[in-house]
């Protein structure tokens, strides 16, 4: 039998990966791609997309990148995406593909909102993050609330204190330990005094009083959070010594305390003892830990299979900048940062970078995975949003004089390995069926083209 199979998975690979080469590059019908096949096991994943939508359009539009997640979907399949338009908050719901209903809301003072994130918090509670100017040179963190789906939304107000110049926001929800309420967790970064502030909120009790787990010798910026039951990975960089480095710490009981300050431990030609800075944070369904980052306009992914204990080298994905790092329940995931190589402000020559993958980075196609993104160019701000069902993908088209929002929806079908080894079997007889017709000199060349 394992013979059998062997010699089934190697039919199945001749045929289906020129297959994939084929469609990838496919831009203007909704393409299907084939993931591809690892160790002898039959992960086979359909991937099917729809025709891209504008949102919006303005002079003034920004997303969130890299470690701030700017959309989430709810259990009935709607989509929640947030935006910045003129340092003005927007909101956007679509129930259905295509329509969407757009609302400017509230901040929580007269300043302008930066970088604002979206989390869902159990069933239908939605939680707006964001840092917002609140004076010369100084940021303040604020949210709002909707229990009803983006119907309506709380008075926004603040997290952060008073004092502190907070920035940099990022946003996770977790439902905690079995029996207990579900919980967000919120970061941001204090530039006055180079600490990394983590909160936590219920519904019950709202935010808990910010902690810190710097070492006092930290000079710390950009953070990642990142939460799953009661496990919370606070990821950042850090430039105590001459080079910035990337540095965590866990917490293993909800946010309540936390491990301790630690470098990622890990190296890579031109990224050396962990050096590198923007890292964007993700749980796998098995506890794996991913924390995405960059160094030297180069994107790298990371992974902990100890609960955070040690990291291991993974990929070097390719050029670019800001990661989006992204995994569903099912292991799917999927990268979105921005691919170029030369200016960092020139926008026109950036692209939409990409990868997907059905086993948590194990294997994965990229770093142009979204059909056409090799041949597009002044894409910016992409991010991506993953579930078992859906692929959700969000940038700015900046080479008209008005820029404009996109999203673009694929469908996931990921087989159970049974279905996976039919379909196998099934392909595998279309191709011996090939093969015996050649043999017979009955090959019709015009219908193979």
């Amino acid at each position: 039998m394992a013979l059998i199979l062997r010699a089934l998975l190697a039919v199945f690979c001749r045929i289906l990966m020129p297959l994939q080469t084929h469609v990838v590059s496919s831009r203007s019908l909704a393409t299907i791609l084939m993931g591809s096949m690892a160790l002898g096991t039959s992960s086979l994943a359909n991937v099917i997309w729809e025709d891209a939508e504008s949102v919006t359009s303005s002079t003034e539009l920004s997303l969130a990148f890299n470690n701030s997640k700017v959309a989430v979907r709810d259990g009935e399949g709607g989509l929640h995406l947030v935006w910045m338009d003129a340092h003005t908050l927007h909101y956007g719901h679509q129930k259905q593909p295509g329509t969407w209903t757009i609302q400017s809301l509230d901040s929580a003072g007269p300043g302008g909102v930066l970088k604002p994130t979206i989390t869902l918090v159990g069933d239908e509670t939605l939680l707006i993050g964001w840092s917002e100017k609140a004076g010369p040179n100084r940021q303040r963190v604020g949210f709002t609330t909707s229990d009803d789906l983006g119907v309506s939304w709380s008075t926004p107000s603040w997290v952060s204190s008073s004092g502190a110049d907070a920035r940099a926001v990022s946003l996770s929800a977790s439902k905690g330990a079995a029996g207990d309420e579900p919980f967000a967790a919120i970061s941001w970064y204090d530039s006055g005094t180079s600490t990394i502030e983590i909160s936590t909120w219920t519904k019950t009790s709202g935010w808990t009083t910010p902690q810190n787990p710097v070492d006092p010798d930290g000079i710390a910026k950009d953070s990642a959070i990142a939460s799953q039951g009661e496990a919370l990975i606070l990821a950042w960089e850090d430039n105590r010594t001459a080079q910035t480095h990337i540095r965590y710490a866990i917490s293993h009981d909800s946010g309540a305390t936390w491990g301790d300050d630690t470098l990622l431990g890990v190296s890579w030609a031109g990224a050396l003892n962990s050096q590198g800075g923007d890292p964007s944070a993700a749980f796998g369904p098995d506890g794996e830990i991913l924390i995405g980052y960059q160094h030297h306009q180069s994107v790298f992914i990371v992974q902990s299979n100890d609960r955070g204990s040690t990291f291991s080298n993974l990929h070097d994905m390719g050029d670019g900048l800001f990661m989006h790092l992204n995994i569903a329940p099912n292991g799917s995931a999927f990268a979105a940062w921005e691919e170029f190589r030369g200016d960092l402000h020139d926008d026109s020559i950036k692209r939409f970078g990409s990868a997907f993958s059905t086993n948590v980075f194990a294997t994965h196609d990229g770093p142009f995975f979204v059909p056409g993104s090799d041949l597009e160019y002044g894409f910016a701000y992409p991010a991506g949003i993953i579930d078992d069902q859906w692929l959700d993908i969000f940038w700015i088209d900046l080479t008209d004089e008005i820029p404009v929002l996109w999203h673009r929806t694929a469908t996931l079908v990921i087989p159970e390995p049974i279905t996976g080894l039919l379909m196998i079997l099934a392909i595998a007889s279309i191709a011996f069926t090939r093969d015996g017709r050649k043999r017979r000199g009955t090959t019709d060349n015009k219908r193979r083209s």
